[in-house]
């Protein structure tokens, strides 16, 4: 019997924005990162639901300001 292979995603680096960045007051520039990444982000996640992982591994932290966060909550 042919056992199918085990599809796996490494995901490293992925810069996820905190929620709480994405103020009125910030800058244009800012606002134009953000979109930048969001974009990626989406794109990357439409290559995901198509590959249809069995297992998805993580690498690294996930946040683009990990050094900012200041509790669990956050």
């Amino acid at each position: 019997m042919v056992q199918k292979p085990t599809r796996v995603l490494l995901v490293s680096d992925s810069q996820v924005q905190h929620p709480l960045e994405n103020d009125a007051r910030t800058s244009f520039a800012s606002r134009l990162r953000r979109l930048i990444f969001d974009v990626n982000l989406r794109k990357s996640w439409d290559v995901t639901t198509r590959l249809q992982p069995h297992v998805v591994i993580f690498l690294g932290d996930m946040l683009a300001n990990g050094r900012d966060v200041k509790d669990e909550v956050e």
